[in-house]
């Protein structure tokens, strides 16, 4: 946590972008950190993390206006990421999903 804290934002790159499932958990940690995510687009996280948590970009230009955007903002950070992994986005919770299906 206090590494993701020391930054002003971080960019995502899905690797896999059609799985609905294949959602980094480097996500859930940033958003648990309040730091801004931007990230290229990926189905699993359009449907996994609500747009307040990332900002999703389709390319260089907008990921650099969103960049811009966020270092406008003093500080740097995202309160929607704490209050989403707290309602029911924790390991926790993610591990008893899992397990109620087994």
């Amino acid at each position: 946590g206090a590494v993701y804290r020391r930054h002003r934002a971080f960019i995502n790159v899905n690797t896999v972008t059609d799985s609905p499932t294949m959602c980094a958990r480097r996500i859930f940690e940033l958003a648990a950190c309040a730091t801004p995510i931007v990230s290229d687009p990926a189905v699993a996280l359009s449907s996994t993390v609500p747009p307040e948590v990332v900002t999703v970009v389709a390319d260089g230009d907008a990921a650099a206006a969103a960049f811009a955007r966020l270092e406008l903002e003093q500080p740097a950070n995202n309160p929607a990421g704490p209050s989403w992994i707290a309602a029911g986005n924790t390991y926790a919770d993610r591990w008893e999903s899992i397990t109620d299906v087994l």
